[in-house]
C-alpha cells in the first residue's frame, strides 16, 4: 500500500544537490562571518589580491565598483590604453614646458630669470628696447644672451611661431629639428600636436560633464512634471539634434570671431 504525502519523508523528495551547485552556493546566514569572507572573496573577486582584506559588509555599491574595477583591470588592452591615455594627457598638460619658444631657464649676472613664466622686457638682459624680449632673434641669442646659462625647451618653438630658418620652402619633411615636419606656414608640426591634443581632451571632458548635466536636467524636469512639458520638451530635443552642427558652428564663425567657449556653448546646446 503506497504512502500517504503526510507519512512520507520530507528529505526523500527534495531533488539531490550536485557539487557544483553546492560551491556555488553562499553559506547560510547563521554561517560565521569568516566563512562569508571567504565565499565572497572567492565569487565576486577574480583575483586573490584584488579582493578586500576589511572586515565583512562589502555587499552592495562598494563590491559593486569593485567587480567592475577587477573585470575592467583584467581587460589588458583598456587598462594599458588608459594609462597611455593619461600619460599623454599630462605630457599635454606640460605643453609649455616641452614645446616653447621661450628658454625655460636663464641665469645672467647672477640673476635667475624664468621666461616661461614671466615676460621679461628686452632691457633686463642688456637690450635697448622695452618690449617683451624674442628669444628668437639672432641679435638675443647671439649677443644679449651670448655668456649666460640658458635651458630651453626638448622642442624649441611653440604652437604658433613661424620658423625663419627653414633648410627648404614649407612644408618640410621630419628632420633632426623638427620630429614631425613643418606645415605649409612654417610652423612645427610636433608642437602644434601637443598643444592641439590638450585643448582637445579638455573640450570633449568639459562638452561631456555639460552634456550630462543638461540631459539630466531636462529629463528629471520632463519626467516630474510630464503632459505639455514633457511633449514641448520632447519635439525641442528632437527639433535641435535635427541641426547640422557643422553648418551651425560655420555660420556663428561667419558673424563672432570663433572661440574654444562659442564653439563649445553650440555644441552643448
Amino acid at each position: 500500500m503506497p504512502k500517504s504525502p503526510r507519512t512520507m519523508n520530507p528529505e526523500s523528495t527534495l531533488p539531490p544537490i550536485s557539487a557544483a551547485s553546492a560551491t556555488s552556493t553562499p553559506p547560510a546566514t547563521s554561517a560565521t562571518p569568516s566563512l562569508m569572507q571567504e565565499w565572497e572573496d572567492s565569487h565576486l573577486y577574480p583575483t586573490a589580491d584584488s579582493a578586500p582584506s576589511d572586515s565583512p559588509g562589502h555587499l552592495g555599491v562598494q563590491s559593486m565598483w569593485r567587480v567592475r574595477y577587477c573585470i575592467f583591470r583584467n581587460n589588458k588592452r583598456a587598462f594599458y590604453s588608459l594609462l597611455l591615455f593619461c600619460a599623454l594627457f599630462v605630457c599635454s598638460a606640460l605643453a609649455e614646458f616641452i614645446a616653447n619658444e621661450k628658454p625655460l631657464f636663464i641665469y645672467k649676472d647672477s640673476k635667475m630669470y624664468f621666461p616661461v613664466f614671466v615676460d621679461y622686457p628686452e632691457t633686463a638682459f642688456g637690450g635697448d628696447f622695452e618690449t617683451p624680449c624674442d628669444y628668437a632673434d639672432s641679435y638675443v641669442k647671439d649677443e644679449l644672451l651670448k655668456d649666460a646659462f640658458v635651458i630651453h625647451a626638448p622642442i624649441p618653438y611653440s604652437y604658433d611661431t613661424i620658423i625663419m630658418d627653414l633648410n627648404a620652402q614649407a612644408p618640410t619633411s621630419p628632420d633632426s629639428k623638427h620630429w614631425l615636419g613643418t606645415d605649409d606656414k612654417a610652423r612645427d608640426v610636433a608642437a602644434r600636436l601637443i598643444y592641439g591634443y590638450r585643448i582637445s581632451i579638455i573640450f570633449a571632458l568639459l562638452l561631456s560633464a555639460c552634456s550630462v548635466l543638461i540631459g539630466v536636467a531636462a529629463g528629471a524636469l520632463q519626467g516630474y512634471y510630464g503632459g505639455a512639458l514633457d511633449l514641448f520638451g520632447q519635439r525641442m530635443i528632437e527639433i535641435f539634434n535635427a541641426v547640422p552642427i557643422l553648418f551651425v558652428i560655420i555660420i556663428i564663425s561667419s558673424v563672432f570671431e570663433p572661440s574654444f567657449w562659442w564653439i563649445l556653448c553650440v555644441v552643448a546646446a
